[in-house]
């Protein structure tokens, strides 16, 4: 790599970090402000700071496709701005070579961004939802939220899947064959080892003709066949998942002759993000060599909000067109992906 390509590629890439971390400065500050508002019981400052925290890496992934394209017109509008664009063209760096070193730390951050987003952070923000969520109420409280499961002969409430060996906060409800209501248990964890369910400090109540009795154990066998990754993927926004749950339980959907077209279009969706993020990068690149040349860098920056949310506006449009009038998600998601590319290329060769 030549020095030309160096310093455009490092001014690119600090433009767009500082960018994100301005964008992610402002995302959490808001939800501080926000969560501050919902403390109770045992969900303190502490807890907050806790969970902004588990959820940092995931907001970094979802601002990045804006802080790319703000970065680029940022950074490559800088050196337009000192000339330093037009002295590199002088010594014979095309608009297309200038382009691709742009692109370059682009296409870095995207792909960080990527292994962020399928590997830490849904992890990462499933624990820490789960654990706001119990920490905001007492124990067996939230029989309103959580998930609701029928499982041979009873019902069961999981308030918070913890992992995909830890539930939080189970409560069964035990029923016989006349469908009378035997006995209940609750335990406010259960661990899957070595194949089985337990339920840790189990408290129950068996119900008899004339009197009740109390029951406790430390350590309860549970003999339930259930797969706690697939109850997380159950429970969780499907924005929220990585690439690779969507496919699994969309798979899982089809094969149970179930409805799996939310989760397919999210799938393409969370796919295809760094090719949008790409169109979006070459749309900026395209500005900075053309139409916006000469403005200021507050001008550039109001530009890359609009083009940003316009696509997206697009994007949340044809989403859900696609499932109301059944064409394919994938077509619902390329379509302002090829619209971004095909425009910046065209703006690009345009330019010279």
């Amino acid at each position: 790599m030549n020095v030309a390509a160096r310093y455009v590629g490092t001014q690119v890439l600090l433009a767009i970090l500082v960018v994100l971390l301005i964008i992610l400065s402002v995302d959490v500050v808001a939800e501080l402000i926000d969560q501050m508002g919902r403390l109770r019981y045992d969900y303190g400052v502490m807890q907050v700071l806790q969970y902004i925290a588990g959820t940092l890496p995931t907001r970094i992934v979802m601002n990045l496709p804006l802080s790319a394209l703000i970065g680029v017109l940022v950074g490559l509008g800088g050196l337009a701005n000192t000339s330093e664009l037009t002295v590199l063209r002088a010594t014979g760096h095309s608009i297309r070579k200038l382009a691709f070193y742009a692109l370059i730390p682009a296409l870095l951050v995207i792909g960080g961004g990527m292994v962020l987003g399928e590997y830490l952070a849904p992890a990462m923000e499933q624990r820490a939802e789960a654990k706001r969520h119990l920490q905001r109420s007492p124990p067996g409280t939230n029989i309103d939220r959580g998930t609701w499961l029928r499982l041979q002969g009873e019902y069961v409430h999981v308030e918070a899947v913890m992992s995909t060996s830890e539930l939080a906060g189970v409560t069964r409800f035990i029923f016989d064959d006349q469908h009378r209501l035997v006995e209940t248990q609750h335990a406010d964890e259960a661990h899957f080892e070595e194949g089985v369910w337990h339920l840790m400090d189990m408290q129950g109540t068996r119900i008899y003709a004339d009197h009740t009795e109390r029951t406790s154990e430390f350590k309860e066998h549970w003999d339930a066949d259930l797969s706690a990754r697939l109850l997380r993927l159950s429970s969780v926004a499907t924005e929220r998942l990585s690439i690779r749950e969507l496919y699994d339980y969309a798979e899982f959907l089809e094969h149970q002759d179930q409805a799996n077209q939310e989760y397919k279009l999210a799938f393409w969706r969370k796919l295809l993000q760094p090719l949008t993020t790409i169109g979006l990068v070459v749309v900026a690149i395209s500005f900075v060599f053309g139409s916006l040349r000469q403005v200021s860098m507050g001008y550039r920056v109001f530009t890359g909000i609009i083009v940003g949310i316009v696509v997206q506006t697009i994007q949340n449009l044809l989403a859900p067109a696609s499932l109301v009038y059944g064409f394919s998600p994938l077509v619902a998601v390329l379509m302002p992906t090829f619209i971004c590319l095909l425009f910046g290329m065209y703006l690009i060769r345009r330019a010279g």
